[in-house]
């Protein structure tokens, strides 16, 4: 194999990835993050340093390589060699996806060695790794301790073979590529099911022959674009798709194929205008009262491409009876039509699910196999296809791959296929890939703290590969009922919309982004059509890696409401590192879009003058500077060289809590770093951290009582048995409450009962009520009092707490140079809570200055909390002490300053300066008409000057913005017809 390679070694292209490599791989190191991070970066960073079993499906592949990385002192932090790991994983897909794409743009020029050419080759490589690694994603995922990085290295590693493959197929070295391609996807299983992605993918290469021409890719192709929409049309609550939406779909795609020709023949012209007609109704979206015109000319439009289509079929099978071998451009806009019109006909029946969704695609694929079953390599197809079962589950995955090789087997034997020998081999490596699994039964059966589902048995290692723990219901049933809107799914949506996120990538935002949308889609586009097995299989992936797993993913928008519990659901965090792979292959399209098209320019130059040609080319080679942009709108969001935020707050909620304690935490962000500390690093082992959101699983409440040696009083079977409960008053008790009662009946007298502050009221509770009256927040936790005496508040305590550098950490907290994401802010603001109360208990008791100075050093930690700026606002407020509200006001950040500006104005009213006071909250409502704050203090003032001209202006700009008030719009009726609320309607400040 190295030697076929040595034959093809090109030394400058091995210098240009050299340094591209270096230079992706240097700036990830110099922005990854110092220690460890929040999300599951503190557990993978826990389970990688003790080979623990993170959540389902698991990462053990991650894991293993993570605990060599851990055990390398390169690093004096044991979290930034794994984080390293990431940097290094990453800046390797880079690499591999150079390597590609210069293989396909290789081809795209063929014999072309000239220099231009070379240039062209090298930079748009370049420009499309440097967009892949540099975007926003991708960078995310590559300085912190995720699965992402080493799950994009084996993806773009076997997208690389993949090429390879197609330039040395039928020869012993394509059959080495094929096994050595099909044992990493299935090892990259191992990392993160997103790997699996490169599958069907790389199926099209290793599945089609070498000579297959063009249009049974293209036929092959559409089979997986047909597949994404059967499953938009087959989903329930698809919101009443309008028809015309399927008929946009196939107009995107036909635009393309016009584009092919460089004169349109009449039949694609007609069509093409059909279509366009077709689709008017669109227009309705942003005009209103065209509905009736525009689907007027819709029907007929309709109609009449149905009768041209039907009557370009009849005209060219009378073609071929008569012997003739008519060209594509005689049906195949027909072909389109008919697909449109069976695309359009699936939405107005009352077919849903999963079932008709399967039907359906083995009919299309009947249909098509029929239609290319020449080219196809029978054996390996059979071989992929059974081992791909693993999408649907383990057994069909294990029995899929039994009955594959056996089919393998007596067709190769009875048919003589020479392939089916290598196609068992497959087989064979798919299995050894998807093996590194068998390391989870093994590791959780010798307890590691950190053991996720315990999955030491078959059944249970079955459940947790399946993600049972997460529902009954597989995923690919889940996506054919939709949990939000298509537009939000797709569009711009905080969170969770595929647009949101993919529009930011770059570092080009707005309706710029649609140029460099254009550039990707011109550089795919030129590849399908002068190299279509390239050119299929960067467009089958790149669909695969956004539109599908927007479908399969079925984000969650609030619109719905989930089955069996009367209540909606929104994502918690920023979904974007789903498309990991789509955004890093859209950036290689970028990158070869922009080599194509100075190749248009060149050829455009033909007839100018040599020096004319060099200067315009040599001038258009900036285009390949493109990526500085992604570079420098990127670094500073993805810079996470000086955050110890998670590595600090975790220190500080384990220095607050009591020696030997059980400390009940919420959710993964105020856990997972604690993991990483106790485990990773080893600091304060002696706590018993139970988190209540796992502790609704019956296998962790197993692990309470076996690992943390808690009693709960209950069996195996009555843990199994635990459920939701109603009390007879009707409330409801979650299994998570009634682990909470079970450890404090069974343990407070023997160590200390500490909930977070993250734990909301409704989690401390006991028996169904919330117990705050029989706590004492303390540092920063609650803890269950030892004896009624004990007060609500440990002032003394929390005060040297916060003072003791040693056990209150915030390195870079309050540092508005570096960047910190929404969560992180969120989580280590829920340490603010202790620094106000001590200056409110200060405040009261008359110890303003010192409160005054708590306050003062919480805004420097946390400049962020509108709590803590509203604390000190009110110190301010209480001697009318108008310069430092002014200064609190401009200085504190824009989402939280409204409300000091109430209470500016306020002092501005303390202190008879009506008019300043009044500036201030005009203002305010001018800004927002909705801001109540403001309004009602406008109200007080008015009133306290008994000024009834005052009220009435201020009511009418209040009631113009916000006309359902009625208690206002009574009150202001009432000023209109000469009432006073002063008694004397002349009344006059």
């Amino acid at each position: 194999m190295l030697r076929a390679f040595s034959r093809d070694f090109d030394r400058t292209n091995a210098w240009v990835a050299g340094g591209l490599w270096l230079f992706i791989l240097g700036i990830y190191a110099h922005t990854a993050a110092p220690t460890v991070s929040f999300w599951d970066c503190g557990e993978f960073i826990a389970t990688s340093a003790t080979l623990g079993v993170p959540h389902p499906p698991g990462a053990p592949l991650y894991t293993l390589w993570g605990r060599l990385i851990s055990m390398i002192p390169f690093y004096t932090d044991i979290a930034a060699r794994i984080n390293f790991f990431s940097a290094l994983c990453s800046s390797l897909a880079a690499l591999f996806a150079y390597l590609a794409t210069v293989r396909v743009l290789r081809h795209w020029f063929g014999k072309d060695g000239s220099g231009f050419t070379r240039m062209f080759i090298y930079g748009g490589s370049v420009c499309g790794a440097l967009f892949l690694a540099f975007g926003k994603t991708q960078w995310s995922n590559s300085v912190e301790a995720e699965v992402y990085a080493l799950s994009m290295l084996i993806f773009f590693a076997v997208f690389w073979l993949a090429l390879i493959y197609r330039e040395h197929q039928e020869t012993p070295l394509a059959d080495r590529i094929l096994l050595l391609a099909a044992f990493l996807t299935f090892l990259g299983i191992g990392v993160h099911m997103t790997t699996f992605l490169i599958m069907p993918a790389v199926a099209l290469m290793f599945v089609l022959e070498k000579d297959t021409p063009a249009r049974v890719w293209y036929l092959v192709s559409s089979f997986f674009a047909l597949e994404l929409y059967w499953i938009f049309a087959l989903s329930r609550h698809s919101f009443d798709t309008p028809y015309y939406i399927p008929l946009i779909i196939v107009l995107a795609v036909y635009v393309l194929y016009a584009l092919s020709f460089e004169r349109l023949p009449r039949p694609v012209l007609v069509v093409g205008i059909g279509f366009i007609l077709t689709c008017l109704p669109v227009l309705e979206q942003f005009k209103a009262g065209l509905r009736a015109p525009l689907f007027a000319v819709s029907a007929a439009a309709g109609l009449g491409l149905i009768v041209y289509a039907i009557r370009m079929l009849v005209g060219w099978i009378r073609n071929l009876r008569s012997g003739e071998r008519p060209p594509h451009q005689d049906i195949v806009p027909a072909v389109f039509v008919f697909t449109a019109l069976i695309m359009a006909g699936v939405l107005l029946l009352d077919l849903y699910g999963f079932g008709p969704f399967v039907a359906i695609t083995i009919a299309i694929f009947l249909v098509i196999a029929a239609m290319a079953w020449r080219h196809i390599d029978f054996p390996v197809l059979v071989a992929i296809g059974s081992a791909s079962l693993i999408m649907i589950g383990v057994w069909e995955f294990i029995w899929g791959m039994a009955i594959g090789a056996v089919v393998i087997l007596l067709s190769g034997i009875g048919l003589k296929l020479k392939s089916w020998p290598t196609a068992l081999l497959v087989i064979v490596m798919a299995f050894a890939g998807f093996s590194v699994y068998v390391s989870i039964p093994v590791r959780s059966a010798q307890k590691p703290y950190i053991n996720e589902n315990t999955p030491d048995n078959l059944k249970q290692l079955v459940n947790y590969l399946e993600r049972k723990q997460y529902g009954s219901q597989s995923m690919i049933e889940r996506m054919f009922v939709r949990r939000a809107e298509w537009k939000n799914q797709f569009g711009d949506f905080r969170r969770m919309g595929f647009w949101h996120f993919f529009a930011d990538q770059y570092g080009v935002n707005g309706p710029k982004f649609l140029i460099l949308f254009v550039v990707g889609v011109f550089g795919v586009w030129e590849i399908a059509r002068r190299r279509p097995d390239a050119g299929a299989f960067i467009t089958v992936l790149l669909l695969l890696c956004t539109v599908g797993l927007v479908l399969y993913m079925n984000f969650a928008d609030g619109t719905k409401y989930q089955p069996g519990r009367n209540m909606d659901y929104t994502e918690v965090r920023d979904r974007d590192y789903f498309w990991t792979p789509g955004f890093m292959l859209f950036g290689l399209a970028i990158g070869i879009g922009a080599a194509l098209l100075l190749q248009v320019l060149r050829e455009s130059l033909h007839r100018a003058g040599e020096r004319t040609r060099q200067v315009a080319l040599f001038a258009g080679l900036a285009v390949f500077l493109l990526p500085c942009l992604a570079l420098a709108a990127n670094y500073h969001e993805n810079d996470r060289s000086r955050n110890y935020m998670a590595y600090d707050y975790a220190w500080n909620v384990l220095a607050a809590t009591d020696k030997n304690a059980v400390l009940f935490t919420a959710g993964d962000n105020d856990t997972f770093p604690l993991w990483a500390l106790q485990e990773a690093y080893g600091i304060r082992k002696d706590i018993k951290n139970v988190n209540l959101s796992l502790a609704n699983t019956n296998w962790y409440i197993k692990q309470v009582r076996d690992y943390m040696g808690l009693e709960l009083g209950w069996t195996d079977a009555q843990i199994d048995a635990l459920e939701p409960y109603r009390t007879p008053d009707g409330r409801t008790l979650e299994v998570q409450d009634q682990v909470v009662d079970a450890i404090i009946i069974n343990n407070a007298n023997k160590v200390p009962i500490n909930f977070s502050a993250t734990c909301s009221p409704d989690e401390r509770q006991f028996q169904g009520t919330n117990i705050d009256s029989l706590l004492t927040f303390t540092r920063f936790v609650f803890r269950l009092k030892r004896s009624v005496s004990e007060p609500a508040f440990d002032l003394a305590g929390t005060m040297k707490y916060l003072n003791d550098a040693d056990s209150f950490r915030t390195r870079g907290w309050g540092d508005t140079t570096a960047f910190k994401d929404e969560a992180s802010i969120r989580t280590v603001s829920n340490m603010s809570g202790s620094f106000t109360l001590v200056a409110d208990s200060l405040r009261h008791a008359g110890l303003k200055e010192q409160a005054e100075d708590v306050l003062g050093r919480a805004r420097s930690i946390f400049p962020y909390d509108g709590g803590v700026s509203e604390a000190l606002a009110y110190v301010y407020l209480d001697r009318n002490d108008v310069a430092n509200l002014e200064r609190l006001v401009r200085t504190t950040h824009a989402s939280n300053s409204k409300k000091l500006a109430v209470l500016l104005a306020r002092a501005h009213r303390n202190t008879k300066d009506k008019a300043g006071a009044l500036r201030i909250l005009d203002s305010l409502v001018k800004a927002d008409p909705t801001f109540r704050g403001a309004f009602d203090e406008q109200m007080r003032i008015h009133m306290e000057a008994q000024d009834v001209e005052g009220l009435k202006s201020a009511m009418a700009i209040w009631l113009a913005s916000n006309p359902t008030d009625d208690r206002i719009k009574g009150a202001y009726q009432q000023l209109l017809k000469g009432w006073s609320p002063f008694g004397d309607s002349t009344k006059k400040p």
